[in-house]
């Protein structure tokens, strides 16, 4: 650990540089809830509807 501001992902629980994420340390308000990339993307793909999951993996995928 160098002492660098660090964020723990409140789903995964895995660590990140605040500097990496986009968050600093100074600011005001640091967020009640933080959930790195992966994390957020699955919360919403979760949140989506099967229908809709399943759109957007076909169009994801038809983009390669």
């Amino acid at each position: 650990y160098t002492g660098a501001f660090m964020l723990d992902c409140d789903q995964c629980h895995q660590w990140f540089h605040g500097k990496c994420v986009g968050v600093a340390e100074a600011e005001e308000e640091l967020p009640e809830e933080w959930l790195c990339d992966s994390c957020r993307i699955f919360r919403q793909m979760r949140s989506m509807s099967r229908q809709n999951r399943l759109q957007h993996l076909r169009y994801r995928c038809d983009g390669f």
